[in-house]
């Protein structure tokens, strides 16, 4: 019998939105750090068994169990159901009832039934409070339905920063929710099986390169990077900008043709690499071997991409955020957000001198502030 905390961990693996997908995985690491009598069994509900595996095999952690999910119904199901549904039932279910579990994290979503499980949810930004032009009427509607409605039904709201808490302290303040800030850090796999020279060279980054590892969403603010770029060709030709990430934004389908347009025509083909979405290993061998890296956005929750230069000990060229300056406290400068004259000057003028700190605290402050949470928050018994 399993006498561990049974902790439910909503996973699935998005392209689309990577950094949620290493946040579970990251968290799983962390809890990896706390002593064997700690850790509890980490339930993936996830979509099959072979994502389950992958998790394994990326995270090497020894108490991990699966419960399938989302149900998907397949055709005779979904038609049984629709017969059944005029007598007032339905044979088949879509939703979770009463999952073998102690807490259920990050999320409380509507499909998954319990009574006694405690609704956590995790907050990760108010971006369309203050990027209202990122999205549509109906969507920031939408979203700050789902938001008045965990304000006044969670037991517990997660945030990644004290920026974020405060944001959700000044829109819902009648908000009777218990609040906790979750830092999160990242655990980097073993990168010295790969060829620095070997990776460098498939990618064509023969020279010196500040890097852009950001997924190409508008509020990234890329342009503001390419137009600081542009300004520094000008003090050196052999300037190099290195961008990764998923070339995709639902809300502005032609963003990258529109950036990639602006290099062409500014005739900065020479000193930019779009290097597409990348293995994650390969990211961080590029991002440990550059100059420096840039972070450019305009709004953050708590960004993986800073967490990455940090656990790498790599200096950052940061917009001028108020949860980038409690994110980072070395290794870094900041410039006024979207304007390239000033990202342009901090980075002719300020030395790239790096402070060495061991981050391996962070990650074990993660797994044991996450462990603070499931010792306050799980049930007592299994539901």
């Amino acid at each position: 019998m399993d006498t561990r905390t049974r902790v439910g961990l909503i996973y699935s693996y998005n392209e689309n939105w990577i950094g949620g997908t290493y946040y579970i995985l990251n968290l799983i690491r962390a809890l990896n750090r706390l002593p064997d009598s700690k850790k509890p069994t980490v339930v993936l509900l996830t979509e099959n068994r072979k994502t389950l595996q992958s998790v394994k095999e990326k995270t090497r952690y020894p108490y991990l169990d699966f419960i399938k999910y989302p149900i998907k119904l397949g055709l005779l199901e979904r038609g049984i159901n629709k017969i059944t549904s005029f007598l007032g039932f339905n044979v088949f279910r879509n939703d979770l009832r009463n999952p073998s579990l102690h807490l259920l994290y990050p999320k409380y979503p509507g499909n998954i039934k319990s009574d006694t499980l405690a609704k956590i949810n995790w907050i990760p930004d108010f971006q369309e409070e203050f990027l209202p032009d990122l999205f549509t009427e109906e969507q920031i509607q939408g979203r700050r339905k789902r938001r008045k409605r965990i304000a006044a039904t969670a037991d517990l709201l997660v945030f990644s920063s004290k920026d974020s808490q405060g944001h959700f302290n000044d829109l819902y303040p009648e908000s009777k929710a218990e609040q906790f800030v979750l830092h999160f850090a990242v655990t980097h796999p073993d990168l010295s099986g790969l060829d620095a020279d070997q990776i460098l060279n498939k990618y064509q980054l023969d020279r010196p390169y500040y890097f852009i590892p950001n997924q190409f969403w508008v509020h990234k603010d890329h342009p503001t990077a390419l137009k600081a770029l542009k300004q520094l060709k000008q003090h050196n030709s052999e300037v190099l900008f290195a961008f990764s990430g998923k070339e995709y934004d639902h809300r502005s389908k032609d963003y990258v043709q529109q950036l990639k347009s602006f290099v062409a025509e500014e005739g900065l083909e020479n000193n930019v690499k779009f290097l597409g979405f990348l293995p994650r290993a390969e990211q961080l061998l590029i991002l440990r071997q550059s100059l420096a890296v840039i972070q450019p956005s305009l709004f953050e929750g708590w960004s993986t991409v800073v967490e990455d230069a940090k656990a790498q000990n790599k200096f950052l060229f940061l917009s001028d955020l108020p949860v980038h300056a409690e994110q980072v406290k070395e290794n870094r400068v900041f410039f006024e957000r979207s304007n390239p004259d000033d990202l342009a000057d901090k980075i002719l003028n300020t030395p790239v001198v790096v402070q060495e700190r061991d981050y391996q605290e962070n990650i074990q402050q993660f797994g044991l502030d996450f462990l603070a949470l499931i010792e306050q928050y799980a049930t007592s018994s299994h539901v």
